[in-house]
């Protein structure tokens, strides 16, 4: 999970540097949204839970970052992290 989340970010940087100024290129980090087929609802919960915030994601707030980032135009090569703070406990 946390290298796909690097590659994500490294790619939307280097799509936006070469694909600039005609296209410009973001990307969304979400955390947990769905229970996987493969977790019981305990285990989705505890998931969630073990973030910053103690929530996951929903589908509505990466809406959210989508409208945002389709909206602002002078934004590009940027990654929004809505996963409640997961990324920032794997540093730590």
């Amino acid at each position: 999970y946390t290298l796909s989340k690097a590659a994500l970010w490294q790619a939307t940087q280097t799509l936006a540097q070469a694909l600039a100024p005609d296209i410009r290129v973001n990307g969304i980090g979400p955390g947990p949204t769905l229970r996987s087929k493969h977790q019981s609802e305990e285990e989705f919960a505890a998931e969630k839970a073990a973030t910053l915030t103690q929530e996951g994601s929903s589908p509505e707030e990466i809406i959210k970052a989508l409208r945002y980032l389709i909206s602002a135009n002078s934004v590009t090569g940027q990654m929004i992290a809505s996963d409640g703070g997961q990324h920032l406990m794997w540093q730590t």
